[in-house]
């Protein structure tokens, strides 16, 4: 250590690191999203803490990104506003998407199996198809 005075250790450390940081991005990033497919309940844990500490700094950045990104929001909204529970079935797994199999009952199923079939739960289109995907797919993880 260059430093015995804590401040400018403290400085110098923080100067140091920004430098590594910035040479070894790469790196870092790889180790990153590794480590969010090996723990992902760490990151769940990790990103509702970063929340609850920093809800003035988040309010005032969704704030100004909604009026940056309108088309978004409009999305985003129309989204949120359709009124549906949310009462899971079965735990989620890595690489699953909530599926509502009614306007409160959800199924965790694989993102492929979710996916293969265009689905609407307000019309009603292919209801019947994907949910019997859907309930076959719970039954097997039951058993």
């Amino acid at each position: 250590m260059p430093y015995k005075d804590p401040a400018k250790r403290k400085q110098y450390h923080k100067a140091y690191s920004a430098k590594y940081y910035q040479k070894h991005k790469r790196k870092f990033a790889r180790r990153r999203r590794r480590d969010k497919k090996l723990h992902p309940e760490r990151f769940t844990q990790y990103s509702r803490k970063s929340h609850n500490k920093n809800k003035k700094h988040c309010s005032v950045y969704n704030s100004t990104w909604f009026k940056k990104n309108p088309e978004k929001a409009k999305k985003y909204w129309a989204k949120r506003k359709r009124n549906l529970g949310f009462n899971t079935l079965n735990e989620w797994f890595y690489g699953s998407e909530g599926h509502h199999i009614n306007k409160v009952d959800v199924i965790y199923i694989p993102k492929k199996i979710h996916r293969s079939i265009y689905h609407n739960l307000r019309t009603g289109y292919n209801m019947d198809k994907i949910n019997e995907l859907a309930i076959k797919f719970l039954n097997q993880s039951k058993a």
